[in-house]
């Protein structure tokens, strides 16, 4: 094949020669990539010397792509703030402090997508792990949800409404997915599923904060979110929402997380310190602060 970056096949040819993410019985030593930029092509440049100059003066995602040759950038790219090398970043331990929840995008035939998040005391919010799975029963999904947060404070569980849709797609009759967690001890809540306001709230968060680094940080282990963000296309009817048939569960429980409105965490110093001790303290300073006024 010879290809440039964007159209209808982009995200299966960069799953395969750029990612290098195999399926079934796809075999890796049956596909090479050889990146060939306008640089290469030397008959180009000697029979039109402002080729190169077309190129830089094309908008920014057609640039990165058919000048910089960025699989990671292409026209119609619905979430065009994301940047691989800035929002991905390398798991550490989040300090026990830190406010944490999950959501759920729900499928069975289709994948269930889990994720934990963590905010700091900045109000920076860091995704440190994914369950991506599919053809499994809803408590054996609970059970792995509970098992991967043993030992961890999680505040609450955002889901998608269809969790609680009537399935019967467990032993109890008319029991929906969302008593079957709760049963297997995760209690879900209803998410915020408004689509065009929480895709806006996701790109507030891919935008840099006042530290000029992004608000919202991907621990690389979460591969499938970090796979699937950069895939994502506008819809060509419905030109602010994203378009339908794509592989959105990731994302679709990013947006659950993020427009849960998570609280930022408190620091370390306050919670330490016992309830009655921090409003003794207080009092203290509001007694300093009258007799300072009174003298």
């Amino acid at each position: 094949y010879t290809a440039n970056p964007g159209g209808i096949g982009h995200s299966w040819f960069k799953r395969l020669f750029i990612d290098r993410q195999y399926q079934n019985s796809e075999v890796a030593e049956d596909y090479v990539f050889i990146p060939a930029k306008i640089y290469d092509n030397l008959a180009l440049m000697e029979a039109d010397p402002g080729y190169v100059d077309k190129l830089k003066n094309l908008p920014e995602d057609l640039r990165k792509a058919f000048l910089d040759g960025d699989w990671n950038v292409f026209a119609g790219q619905f979430f065009g703030e994301w940047r691989k090398d800035r929002h991905v970043v390398r798991p550490f331990t989040i300090p026990d402090h830190w406010r944490k929840w999950r959501s759920i995008d729900w499928g069975f035939k289709d994948h269930t997508a889990v994720y934990w998040y963590a905010c700091d005391e900045d109000g920076r919010t860091y995704v440190y792990r994914e369950l991506y799975i599919n053809q499994t029963l809803g408590s054996a999904v609970a059970k792995m949800v509970y098992d991967l947060s043993l030992g961890e404070e999680i505040k609450y569980t955002v889901a998608g409404h269809d969790m609680w849709a009537k399935r019967g797609t467990d032993f109890s009759e008319g029991e929906n997915i969302a008593e079957t967690f709760s049963k297997n001890g995760v209690h879900v809540e209803k998410a915020d599923i408004a689509r065009l306001v929480g895709w806006n709230r996701v790109r507030e968060y891919l935008a840099d904060a006042s530290d000029s680094i992004p608000h919202v940080q991907v621990f690389e282990t979460c591969q499938n979110l970090v796979r699937t963000i950069p895939q994502m296309v506008y819809d060509e009817r419905r030109t602010e929402d994203m378009a339908d048939g794509m592989e959105d569960h990731c994302v679709d429980s990013l947006r659950y997380g993020l427009m849960s409105r998570p609280l930022k965490s408190q620091p370390l110093e306050d919670t330490e310190k016992p309830f009655i001790s921090r409003h003794k303290e207080k009092a203290i300073q509001r007694f300093k602060n009258v007799k300072k006024r009174v003298l």
